[in-house]
């Protein structure tokens, strides 16, 4: 994790890891301050070459593949869709073009939704129809009054 400059440690929220595999074994006790450079760059161009830099947290044997079982990695994925109509409550919306045809939505249940209005987040209630569609409801209906059809949702999964 990186240090603020007055040497108080970041949030958690901004903390970036890393998983680094090299060709040989490294010898690098927990703790270590770890500095990646460009070294492929030419030396007397003046660019910097530093990549990276944090504390190691972490050491891993040399067996590559326990070390990649024991880490969760994932990959963010982000569905778009978009806003079809607004109900009358002020609370719902019915969406669209999130999910394909006869996509089991159920998974999807609860999930967030996020829109380009700032603020504005709502969760996935249930399927609607058999054609994609779902309803959607927000926390406050003074939220659902900003957004028209064709307004973007976001499913950040």
């Amino acid at each position: 994790a990186d240090e603020a400059k007055d040497g108080v440690e970041a949030p958690m929220s901004e903390w970036q890891w890393a998983w680094l595999h090299f060709e040989h074994p490294v010898l690098c006790p927990v703790g270590s301050l770890v500095i990646g450079s460009r070294l492929d760059t030419d030396i007397h161009e003046n660019t910097c070459r530093l990549a990276f830099y944090g504390r190691l947290v972490h050491a891993q044997g040399t067996d590559a593949l326990e070390g990649a079982k024991a880490l969760r990695l994932y990959k963010p994925k982000e569905r778009r869709g978009v806003v079809d109509r607004v109900m009358d409550d002020g609370v719902t919306i019915i969406g669209k073009s999130l999910f394909k045809k006869n996509t089991d939505i159920s998974v999807f249940l609860k999930l967030r939704l996020h829109t380009d209005v700032p603020g504005v987040v709502g969760t996935i209630d249930s399927a609607f129809g058999k054609s994609g569609k779902f309803k959607a409801s927000f926390m406050n209906g003074d939220g659902t009054a900003r957004l028209a059809p064709g307004a973007a949702l976001h499913l950040r999964h």
